[in-house]
């Protein structure tokens, strides 16, 4: 906590003080936050008579200053003088929570405590430093011990009820909020319970604590923000349009503001504004700037060298590489850099194109090229308007003798369909636990377990040996592992696979994306929830009309549900895995089927 009088320095500062003029001058510009001055006079001191307490002030004439390294240094000296004031650790570690050390600043509470086990500011520090680190459980010890001498501390109650969202804990969180609302109404407290009703898919009732948020503070721009995402989730995307753009007039520097934007506007079908806006993921994302070339503005390119490079995830290189046939047309020597696994795909199927194998970090900077773009700015040129996502049957190419194999393959292991599924995306759960369209539970597709005639192939990019003895013993039934292919690094194999089987049913991972890519592959999207980037996949999954009033869970489970119906009558049909292509390659008007993705 920022000390701004003597007293808080102790006996021996104010002895100081009354002896030394340029510190007692020092400290009066420091209480009128005449930083510079105070500055210049504590130099001074530190020639004549320097203190840990002189070092201490001068690393908080250096913090609100903005210079938290030299802060630092400073704490350390003063450290160097008293290595057992407590104070002095906790300002430290202080500084270097501002500073986003937040491990550093652990061990200098830790310190603090040490030396002062009753410290009033420490140990919630501890909990706050260590919630930023995303130990949480050990977060929530120390913030409960807080809580149990200052049962009404504002910020444990606030952070704890952050932490015990991250937990899963919802309702405790919830309680745990109505606490701290109980005893602070502020702008802050309503946001962040509003965040948790989100989380419990209690949309109207989140969307009026931000709104409550918004009026005890009609300039907070992350509740401006929550509305906007409330309006979307509700089928509003033009309001949330409205509030997002609110949003960016209070704050322009969150990212989060504009990746919202972005896909409000894909929402409401303004695809040119929204990859207008899309750009902006720049400031959070490592994407292009590789070779310090100028972009690609759409002009004629008249033979100029482009260089596109990939970013983001692999399944997002794939999504975005629909756009190559369009940049094949344009008279330019294009070199498309990818990940070394989509290498050989690509090259056989952008034969127009030079494909460079290699990973973002191993690009040679100093290639002949004219223009570099990243390439989710492609569509940016090609998909301005809904008319121009094309719909065909996918663009990648897959190695005709492989799809042979797998077909014999997959013959071995009986008649009947054979379907591929991927329940869960290869990310780390805990960055993507609240995402049910990128992480779901293999017990969720047990249905299709049961449907005679249909063979279930694991197509999880990750070892799941136990999970699938799992579904063994609680069903007797089997989701068959196949032997002989690395399904997350060997993509070339992967797609002459998804070709071979009658269908892939997937949740939004690089596995459904290449699924959608390949031509001959039938995709199924679970949670079929219309993706912005292009019209690929056909998905029998209906949109869920009444998606407003269910969870996610049970939006997901209910497509899983109708899948599971739509296959068992694909079986009944005379040449099964022929009405499964037909079925899942048709159009449909009335909204039963349409673009996933």
């Amino acid at each position: 906590m920022e000390k701004t009088n003597n007293q808080a320095f102790g006996e021996k500062f104010q002895q100081q003080v009354a002896k030394n003029n340029h510190l007692a001058r020092a400290l009066g510009y420091y209480q009128e936050k005449e930083y510079a001055t105070a500055k210049m006079f504590l130099e001074m001191v530190i020639k004549e008579d320097p203190t840990a307490d002189v070092y201490h002030l001068l690393a908080m004439v250096e913090q609100n200053e903005g210079e938290l390294v030299q802060a630092i240094i400073w704490l350390n000296s003063a450290l160097e003088i008293d290595p057992d004031s407590p104070d002095l650790y906790n300002t430290l570690g202080d500084l270097l929570m501002k500073g986003e050390k937040y491990q550093e600043a652990v061990t200098a509470f830790e310190q603090t405590l040490k030396f002062q086990p009753d410290h009033p500011d420490a140990r919630y520090n501890i909990g706050a430093s260590l919630m930023r680190l995303k130990k949480y459980e050990a977060a929530e010890e120390n913030l409960r011990k807080v809580l149990e001498n200052q049962p009404n501390h504002i910020g444990a109650l606030q952070n704890l009820s952050l932490v015990l969202k991250e937990l899963d804990f919802q309702q405790e969180s919830l309680d745990t909020s109505k606490r701290l609302l109980a005893i602070q109404e502020s702008e802050v407290a309503c946001n962040n319970h509003g965040t948790i009703l989100k989380e419990m898919n209690r949309k109207e009732e989140a969307l009026k604590y931000f709104e409550r948020a918004i009026e005890l503070n009609p300039k907070y721009a992350a509740a401006y923000c929550n509305v906007g995402l409330m309006m979307f989730e509700l089928g509003e995307p033009e309001l949330a349009i409205t509030h997002y753009k609110y949003a960016i007039t209070l704050n322009d520097q969150d990212p989060t503001f504009y990746h919202n934007l972005a896909f409000a506007y894909f929402a409401a079908n303004r695809y040119g504004e929204g990859w207008d806006v899309f750009r902006h993921r720049k400031l959070v994302k490592d994407v292009g700037g590789y070779t310090g070339k100028p972009e690609w503005e759409g002009q004629p390119l008249d033979g100029k060298k482009l260089l596109v490079t990939a970013e983001q995830g692999l399944g997002d290189e794939i999504m975005f590489a629909s756009t190559m046939p369009d940049l094949s047309k344009e008279d330019s020597d294009i070199t498309l850099q990818c990940d070394p696994r989509l290498a050989t795909i690509y090259q056989r199927s952008f034969p127009g194109i030079k494909i460079l194998g290699v990973e973002r970090k191993n690009i040679d900077r100093t290639m002949g090229i004219d223009y570099e773009n990243a390439i989710g700015d492609l569509p940016r040129f090609y998909r301005r308007t809904l008319d121009a996502f094309p719909i065909r049957d996918g663009y990648l190419e897959a190695d005709h003798q492989k799809v042979i194999y797998w077909k014999n393959r997959l013959d071995e292991l009986g008649d009947g369909l054979k379907v591929g599924v991927c329940w869960r995306s290869g990310v780390a759960e805990k960055i993507r636990k609240h995402q049910l369209g990128s992480i779901s539970k293999v017990e969720y597709f047990y249905p299709l377990l049961d449907i005679v005639g249909v063979t279930v192939i694991s197509l999880q990019y990750t070892d799941v040996t136990k999970e699938l003895k799992l579904v063994k013993k609680e069903t007797g039934k089997e989701i068959v592992l196949l032997e002989g292919i690395d399904l997350k690094n060997d993509q070339d194999e992967l797609s002459a696979l998804m070709v071979a089987l009658d269908l892939t049913i997937s949740v939004g991972t690089a596995v459904q994306q290449m699924a959608a890519a390949v031509k001959g592959a039938n995709i199924w999207a679970i949670p079929a929830d219309n993706r912005p980037f292009h019209r690929l996949m056909k998905s029998p999954v209906p949109k869920d009309i009444d998606n407003k009033k269910r969870s996610d869970k049970e939006s997901f489970i209910a497509q899983i549900e109708t899948a599971t119906s739509i296959l068992t009558k694909a079986t009944k049909q005379p040449d099964p895995s022929k009405w499964i292509t037909e079925i899942s390659n048709q159009e449909v008007e009335d909204g039963r089927l349409y673009p996933a993705v």
